[in-house]
């Protein structure tokens, strides 16, 4: 028997009870100037809305993308710009975007070589480092230097350093150099040093740096300095950093060396 279309001018549902079901083989098509909805609708699978939708209050889950225009209190707001919630009970509203910066913190460690210490292939994006080197002495008095490295070379000038100590033994005044960054008359022969180096990078591609020493204090003349000042990168990028005595080699000591990146 053929299928035969119908009309129905009113349907009315009676019962406080059940679940009235309207079931079709194919498409269930609602074609009416206003179709109006009083109560709560679930959809079990794709919600398509052709045309203009206005919500009035939304909680929408699991939402992966948009294929279409996002209209904001009657705005799609401006390229690069991202909603912004304006707190509860209040519509969110466009705005520009800050800039995000990420850091990162890698760290290296290990004894101190006999010859000195070489670190090369830094990453380029290092934006601060520090040096800490401890428990560490020389086979011979003599101060302790330490270079950078640029497009793998190790710097041997444009340094603008000063050092200061204070001691049992007396104080020191200004010391300057400009071939490296040196510490003031570190002893050495079973004494025993501790020092901390920090690079911070400033503008024009220099890297200015501060440093604090001491000498193991069991000995008489036992003393602390400390030193400030720069090095000019030029338009090379600093990529390593060496620490080594000035003559002569360690005989012990550790160091840790702890830089951030930027992203």
């Amino acid at each position: 028997m053929a299928d035969k279309s119908f009309g129905i001018k009113e349907l009315n549902l009676i019962g406080a009870s059940g679940t009235p079901t309207i079931t079709s083989p194919n498409n269930l098509n609602l074609n009416a100037s206003n179709v109006a909805i009083s109560t709560d609708v679930t959809v079990g699978r794709h919600l398509d809305v052709d045309g203009h939708a206005e919500f009035d209050n939304v909680n929408i889950v699991g939402v992966t993308t948009f294929s279409s225009a996002i209209n904001v209190s009657s705005s799609y707001g401006t390229s690069g710009q991202v909603l912004t919630s304006q707190g509860s009970g209040s519509a969110p509203q466009w705005a520009t975007a800050s800039d995000s910066i990420e850091y990162h913190l890698n760290e290296v460690s290990g004894s101190l070589p006999s010859g000195g210490l070489g670190i090369t292939n830094l990453p380029s994006s290092i934006v601060k480092l520090s040096l800490v080197c401890f428990n560490f002495s020389g086979d011979q008095n003599q101060e302790f230097g330490f270079r950078v490295r640029a497009n793998s070379t190790e710097l041997s000038s444009n340094y603008y350093w000063t050092t200061m100590y204070a001691g049992s033994g007396g104080g020191g005044d200004g010391d300057y150099y400009s071939n490296y960054f040196a510490t003031d008359g570190l002893a050495s022969n079973g004494y025993t040093c501790n020092a901390i180096w920090t690079l911070t990078q400033g503008p024009g591609n220099r890297w200015f740096c501060e440093a604090h020493w001491n000498v193991n204090p069991t000995h008489s003349w036992g003393y602390v300095g400390t030193g400030f000042g720069y090095v000019d990168c030029g338009a090379s990028s600093l990529d390593g950093l060496s620490f080594h005595p000035l003559g002569g080699n360690f005989d012990q000591g550790d160091y840790s060396l702890s830089y951030l990146t930027q992203t």
